[in-house]
């Protein structure tokens, strides 16, 4: 007679956050990178781009009056770039989206500071250019290091400097062959519908519009999909194709809690973001919020290692990586 042994049931979403937010109290110095990075966008240097933004708002406007454009639609387009010339700040791109170091203030600059930044504004857009691209890099560097971080404490692994240094030089290749890789797969996929709508743009700007959305649920979708590749990265050493292989599978396979874990995710995230910043006088007490979006993100961060841990489809010990 063969005995099967029930499988262990996995732990409920509840218990996942949870546990994320528990890791997280335990090791508080996993929110310092964040901090940092928020503080630096807060009360530091800004590097701005008006007099590039004041010239091509000029180019638009005398494109906008030769071709008999209302002067309201004008105006909304001044009131937009005028804030957007007030707000733009290129040391943001130290932080990227999705897998970037989680941080409050990751799109544009605080208007209102208890400190005045010093502002520095660029003229040069082959200089804006090159800091863009070096600001991207650096932001993939910096999320390496925080997530490995992260990775380590998550696989309960006590905090080596020695490992950690020998082993985010690799994490950063795979994490950009990673991009590389999802990039181009959303390049074909989007390749076509970029097409037709350069084709749709000549005469029916609704049906380009039609075009776009279409085309951008594959791309979503690939996002979704490929959302846990990091994690097998950076907690199992996976290479890239295993790994982004297997979050497909990951999410194919859990595909309800997966959503559930998107959702929560989303909510927290965008919700706790939106509070913080209508919360925002100006004050020092934006402090408060940094930390408490910090402690929040690295939680949400840690909460989603964990469940990949506990659902991966090919679990392996990583034995030549093992820290002292």
């Amino acid at each position: 007679m063969i005995s099967k042994e029930k499988a262990p049931s996995l732990p409920s979403l509840g218990e996942t956050l949870k546990a994320g937010f528990d890791l997280t109290s335990k090791h508080l110095w996993l929110i310092i990178l964040p901090v940092l990075l928020d503080s630096f966008f807060w009360v530091g240097p800004r590097l701005g781009v008006r007099p590039l933004l004041e010239a091509f708002l000029q180019m638009v406007l005398e494109q906008a009056a030769a071709t008999g454009q209302t002067q309201s639609n004008i105006d909304a387009f001044t009131g937009a770039a005028e804030q957007l010339a007030n707000s733009l700040n290129l040391f943001t791109n130290l932080t990227l989206p999705i897998i970037g170091v989680p941080t409050l203030m990751d799109g544009l600059a605080p208007e209102k500071t208890p400190l005045s930044p010093l502002v520095i504004e660029l003229t040069n857009i082959w200089l804006v250019l090159l800091l863009f691209m070096l600001f991207t890099g650096a932001g993939i560097l910096l999320s390496a290091i925080y997530y490995t971080l992260v990775a380590q404490v998550v696989r309960g692994e006590a905090f080596s400097l020695a490992w950690w240094w020998q082993q985010w030089p690799l994490t950063l290749l795979k994490l950009i062959g990673m991009l590389l890789l999802i990039g181009f797969i959303g390049l074909i996929l989007a390749f076509p519908f970029l097409c037709l709508s350069l084709f749709t743009a000549l005469f029916s700007p609704n049906l380009t519009l039609i075009l776009w959305l279409v085309g951008g649920m594959p791309l979503m979708l690939l996002i979704l999909y490929s959302f846990f590749a990091p994690h097998g990265i950076l907690l199992q050493a996976r290479p890239v194709l295993s790994a982004v292989r297997e979050s497909f599978a990951l999410v194919q396979s859990h595909a309800a809690a997966t959503m559930q874990l998107f959702v929560v995710l989303y909510i927290l995230t965008n919700g706790l973001s939106l509070l913080w910043q209508l919360a925002d006088d100006g004050s020092w007490l934006t402090g408060v919020s940094i930390l408490g979006h910090a402690f929040i993100t690295t939680s949400l961060a840690a909460a989603t290692f964990i469940f990949y841990r506990d659902r991966s489809p090919a679990l392996t010990p990583i034995t030549p990586e093992k820290s002292p």
